[in-house]
């Protein structure tokens, strides 16, 4: 048996893992201090989301670690880092945490109907925890963006897409 196609495919195989070794330390994901989040991470250009960041929180109703990610990608705005506008979307929702969920509620309770069976506590602290959402571009609440709770009774994640303002059941995740 000839060497010479083996040979040729180990050199081909090594010469792309290489380059693509290279090519993700070139861009890889940055970790940013910020006044705001927790913590943050800039995702380079061409990938699902601008940045990402969490926030260690205390507040009742959310999980320990509160999520976040930008809806908007590189091309449509030239910084990588949070937006003011973007942290004041977020901000607001954090603040108003009861303000969130109703403006979620229609979805919720599609979910919890078909989950849990039965009605929905009026404190729904007690039954859900905010696990993250995403901020619309430009922090504008008409633009789409999503929220995820952690349902106790159902042991599942409650996801909800928002589309001009209106909340939507997106998925049940376990």
């Amino acid at each position: 048996m000839p060497l010479l196609p083996w040979l040729t495919v180990a050199v081909a195989v090594i010469v792309a893992v290489l380059v693509y070794v290279l090519q993700r330390k070139k861009d890889p994901v940055q970790k940013v201090s910020h006044q705001y989040f927790s913590r943050v991470w800039l995702w380079p250009q061409g990938s699902h989301t601008r940045w990402e960041a969490e926030l260690d929180s205390t507040i009742p109703g959310t999980d320990k670690i509160v999520g976040f990610s930008s809806e908007t990608l590189h091309d449509e705005v030239a910084e990588p880092n949070p937006t003011e506008e973007e942290v004041a979307f977020c901000k607001a929702r954090m603040a108003d945490l009861d303000g969130l969920f109703e403006t979620a509620r229609p979805a919720i309770e599609e979910a919890w109907k078909e989950w849990v069976k039965e009605e929905v506590l009026s404190d729904w602290r007690v039954v859900l925890s905010l696990d993250g959402f995403s901020v619309p571009r430009g922090g504008d609440i008409l633009q789409p963006w999503g929220v995820t709770y952690f349902c106790g009774p159902a042991r599942r994640y409650f996801s909800i897409d928002f589309r001009e303002g209106k909340a939507s059941l997106a998925s049940v995740d376990g």
